[in-house]
């Protein structure tokens, strides 16, 4: 018996009583942590595309709301997509101005009557329909989904995630008073828009609509921004003098033309106005860094800090410009006149006055870059008030090409929907990138920074802190 009580008070009982006790303790606190974060919603979105977060534009929209916006989701009850879910309360989760409906049109079929504008209109599953007290806007699920189709495998992959930028600008619609539109000119033979980049630019949240200045007096009062691109013939004398007065009366326009197009006197005469000009030679560049797949025509300029070039720097995606002309600044330009570079080659650039030369290499007779090939004008001047005129001009087509487009992750379309922003503006300055899927769904995708973070917790900072304790532990025993 003696023997039985005395074992409970040996070394051995003493220091396993204290590890168990010691276990129990960090087991209790571990618990109490637990349920105390429990109540709190503290989420972390750790992929790189930040594919369950909403960015940072979205939430500042519907943080500024002055009104309530409802957000209907038509998914089949529990059949909700967790992605499309967790994308929805984020708007409800920065703002209490948003309330987020989840209705099943197969329990609800007379609720999804009532949004349509024409009785042959459908509103499929899975679509969300965005309701002010204004008026209301259908996000049809196929236009939050893009697909492209794969020459390798005969399917269509999923290209973009549009989510976000059709919701964000389905809210900024509903709530704003008037939607600024957007003129393109037409009637000399210029290309159509690419409907994948058209569907980029409308999410930018402009009304666009086609303007034939041969046909009307002037350009309509409600043009926030007059975009023309590449027309493969000049204006007739008569449009170029209505363009001119849109813009001396304050007017923006956005235009992209092509090498070759200096034979265009009237359109030149509308840019000289506000002193710039196109040079008469192919754009070439010579550094090495600054070209893709070898081609000295295939150029990544650089980008000059600007309110429309610093987004995409941010993010660290280049442009992308194949064929251009560079611009020239006219000597005689008005003191009024501001222009600002977007988009410059290096000092290694070269231009051809030869455009159809043989070589492609630097040749006697060259001109010696750098070239600006894109520029931001702004004309400030006072009459009876003062008035703004701005002007963006890109020396390449290139700019609006779908395919480039992909290979810059699509930041030559944020070159063109931050420079209509910009010449609005900010009447619509709502501009959201479409997100895109990550190649693999089953593992979980981190950047750079995050792995290295990872990567000390997990092999340099846990194993010093265990052995700190054991070396602790140790100490304690020897000096007892």
């Amino acid at each position: 018996m003696n023997k039985f009580i005395d074992s409970f008070k040996n070394k051995k009982f003493r220091y396993g009583a204290f590890s168990t006790l010691l276990a129990v303790f960090v087991i209790a606190i571990l618990a109490a942590v637990n349920l105390v974060v429990g109540q709190f919603d503290v989420k972390y979105d750790l992929t790189v595309t930040q594919m369950y977060s909403i960015s940072n534009t979205s939430i500042d929209i519907v943080r500024d709301l002055g009104e309530d916006v409802t957000i209907y989701a038509l998914f089949r009850t529990g059949q909700e997509n967790m992605q499309f879910k967790e994308l929805l309360e984020q708007y409800a989760y920065y703002s209490n101005k948003v309330n987020i409906v989840y209705k099943d049109p197969f329990l609800y079929p007379q609720f999804v009557e009532e949004f349509k504008v024409n009785e042959e209109d459908e509103i499929p599953l899975n679509s969300v329909i965005v309701e002010s007290a204004r008026r209301f806007k259908v996000v049809p699920a196929a236009d939050m989904l893009t697909y492209e189709f794969n020459f390798e495998t005969f399917q269509q992959d999923l290209k973009t995630i549009d989510i976000e930028p059709q919701v964000t600008n389905a809210i900024k619609y509903v709530t704003e008073e008037v939607t600024p539109v957007v003129y393109v000119i037409t009637g000399h033979n210029e290309p159509s828009i690419d409907e994948a980049f058209a569907k980029r630019l409308m999410l930018g949240n402009y009304d666009f609509k086609e303007l034939n200045l041969l046909y009307e007096d002037a350009v309509p009062e409600d043009a926030s921004v007059v975009f023309i691109s590449t027309p493969v013939r000049d204006w007739a004398p008569g449009e170029a003098d209505k363009m001119l007065n849109y813009l001396n009366a304050g007017g923006n326009a956005m235009v992209i033309l092509d090498p070759g197009m200096t034979e265009f006197a009237n359109i030149r005469r509308v840019l000289a106005q506000f002193g710039v000009d196109l040079t008469a030679s192919l754009v070439y560049e010579g550094n090495p860094r600054n070209i893709l797949m070898g081609m000295p025509y295939y150029m990544l300029p650089n980008q000059i800090s600007h309110t429309i070039t610093d987004p995409i720097r941010r993010l660290g995606y280049p442009n992308l410009i194949v064929m251009s002309t560079g611009v020239k600044r006219l000597p005689d330009a008005m003191r009024s006149t501001t222009i600002e570079t977007l988009l410059s080659t290096s000092d290694l650039s070269y231009a051809k006055l030869n455009p159809t030369a043989d070589s492609m290499n630097k040749e006697p007779g060259d001109e010696d870059g750098p070239f600006e090939i894109a520029v931001a004008i702004t004309d400030s001047r006072y009459t009876d008030k003062q008035i703004y005129t701005r002007i963006v001009l890109v020396g390449s087509s290139s700019i609006m090409e779908p395919s480039l487009n992909s290979y810059v992750m699509g930041a030559n379309a944020d070159f063109v929907i931050n420079s209509i922003n910009w010449l609005a503006g900010g009447q619509s300055s709502v501009y959201v990138r479409s997100k895109t899927p990550s190649t693999g769904l089953s593992y979980l995708m981190i950047d750079g920074f995050q792995g290295l973070v990872l990567t000390l917790v997990s092999m340099v900072f846990i194993p010093l802190a265990i052995i700190g304790a054991g070396v602790v532990v140790w100490l304690r025993r020897r000096n007892r």
